[in-house]
């Protein structure tokens, strides 16, 4: 995978269902911007039949958003108020130890004062985070999937034996411009029974 320019760059954080889109930058420096014109962003899960959904809410006017797991007549909060970016989530259709678990993963802004209204930059810190909800209705603790580097999540899904297959791209710069560093590339990591494997690279930038 060659390191993007600025279009591919836009293409790949939009197809990985992004609210955080960088800007070509003008001055070497790329700007970024949040959606605040929302209330509430709804996504479903991928191959949940019951209705499940992910909402995220404006928690503050300057685009902090809480994450909420809705279905089955429950709320279950997935993540409080903060820098969340829109979640992805899917439900394991597979017999076997996943069979109608949910897991959902989302990316968290870490860097900067969080008691400054200004977004975090991407790479100021960039959390890949998931929480595993078991067939009856139990939710994990969050779990940190990705890198120390910046971690973008692209898609969540299971592969045939139902196990949840997490993607990801690590780009040490955090925006996808720029030369990447050594260790960026595409990476996959297994979600089964609430615990987490170690990411596997598919292909490197």
């Amino acid at each position: 995978m060659r390191a993007p320019g600025p279009r591919m760059a836009l293409q790949v954080l939009a197809l990985s269902g992004l609210a955080c889109s960088p800007v070509a930058p003008a001055d070497g420096e790329p700007k970024f911007s949040v959606d605040t014109t929302q209330e509430e962003v709804v996504l479903p899960v991928r191959g949940d039949r019951a209705g499940f959904k992910i909402v995220g809410r404006l928690a503050s006017p300057h685009g902090m958003r809480q994450l909420v797991l809705v279905g089955g007549g429950t709320e279950q909060e997935i993540a409080p108020g903060g820098w969340n970016l829109p979640a992805c989530g899917a439900r394991s259709e597979v017999a076997g130890a996943d069979l109608d678990a949910i897991a959902v993963c989302w990316n968290a802004l870490l860097g900067g004062d969080p008691s400054v209204d200004r977004m975090p930059l991407p790479r100021e810190g960039l959390a890949l985070l998931c929480r595993y909800r078991s067939a009856d209705g139990a939710l994990g603790p969050p779990l940190n999937v990705g890198f120390e580097a910046p971690t973008w999540l692209r898609t969540v899904g299971e592969d045939p034996q139902g196990t949840f297959v997490v993607e990801m791209l690590r780009d040490g710069n955090g925006t996808f411009f720029g030369r990447p560093s050594p260790g960026d590339g595409l990476y996959r990591v297994r979600l089964s029974g609430g615990a987490a494997g170690s990411p596997v690279l598919v292909q490197a930038r």
